[in-house]
């Protein structure tokens, strides 16, 4: 009878605990509503005559060549360097 009584408690332990830790946290995330969700990198901004998250040359239709731009992130000037910043405002930056 012990052991009948000791593998009882021991199952509800198990399964009691790591659910009295996941119902909650389960709960809190289906409560929890942030609202409409922020776009995904992987969707690019649909105005392109802005050209705002673009390259110029992506908003001007070279997209052969538009891979090999990227915008600075402080200015957003092209880049055909691959930097991420230009070199004015990587100057900046470093304080020169």
């Amino acid at each position: 009878m012990d052991t009948l009584v000791h593998a009882v408690l021991y199952v509800g332990v198990i399964l009691l605990v790591p659910l009295s830790v996941l119902v909650p946290l389960l709960a809190l995330e289906y409560v929890r509503d942030d609202g409409p969700t922020e776009p995904r990198l992987s969707d690019p901004p649909r105005n392109v005559s802005s050209g705002n998250g673009l390259s110029a040359l992506a908003a001007t239709g070279a997209a052969e060549s538009a891979s090999d731009a990227v915008a600075c992130r402080t200015c957003g000037a092209v880049n055909e360097g691959r930097y991420t910043f230009c070199r004015e405002c990587a100057d900046n930056l470093a304080g020169r």
